[in-house]
């Protein structure tokens, strides 16, 4: 009985309920979407064969866009790769990536990365020796751009500064990524600016 006459009593409060929680809920996601995914690489673009690829990004001072065409043109075992071998338990894997793009396009601050089909990923640095089996400290170019020729680039303040050497048309940039003995690589991830990436399937 007093269970039926505390809803009779309440239940105004529970029909103005539904649509707080509704929007508190919206809320919420709101804050996800703009703020967390912003920061994460939330935006992948899967290309099945070389194409192209247009991601707007901030500089901080300036909204740019930028455009280029990728492809894997290999992805492979290898013993050795620009003096680089792979450490004790892990397996070495070269990444040769075909790109091309307007001279103007800011493209020298990017990662490279392999993936597995459990969707771990394996950076460019790290697990890797030199010829003596000591961790390999040399300075390698592990861009997507010519180490010569990288183009425009963007400065601490988020100004573009033009580049001295003008980058060519095209080109091709070949860079080793060690994984444990065993896993073999499904996809190669190239990321610029965060959220957008792009995931590449390895021809076979």
């Amino acid at each position: 009985m007093r269970t039926s006459t505390w809803w009779r009593s309440n239940r105004l409060w529970l029909v103005l309920l539904l649509p707080a929680l509704a929007l508190a809920l919206a809320a919420s996601s709101f804050r996800f979407s703009a703020l967390y995914l912003r920061w994460e690489w939330s935006q992948p673009t899967l290309l099945r064969a070389p194409g192209a690829y247009t991601q707007t990004f901030s500089t901080g001072t300036h909204t740019l866009q930028r455009t280029v065409e990728v492809g894997v043109a290999a992805v492979e075992r290898a013993v050795e790769v620009e003096g680089e071998y792979a450490a004790g338990g892990t397996a070495l894997w070269r990444v040769a990536l075909d790109f091309a793009a307007a001279p103007d396009q800011i493209l020298a601050t990017c990662e490279i990365e392999l993936e597995d089909a459990a969707g771990i990923r394996y950076g460019v640095r790290g697990a890797k020796v030199n010829a003596d089996g000591d961790p390999d400290s040399t300075w390698v170019h592990r861009g997507c751009t010519p180490a010569d020729a990288p183009g425009p680039t963007v400065d601490f303040d988020g100004q573009v500064r033009e580049a001295d050497t003008t980058r060519p048309q095209r080109w091709q940039v070949v860079t080793s990524v060690a994984v444990p003995a065993g896993v073999e690589p499904t996809l190669v991830r190239v990321m610029w600016d965060r959220p957008g990436y792009l995931r590449l399937t390895i021809p076979r």
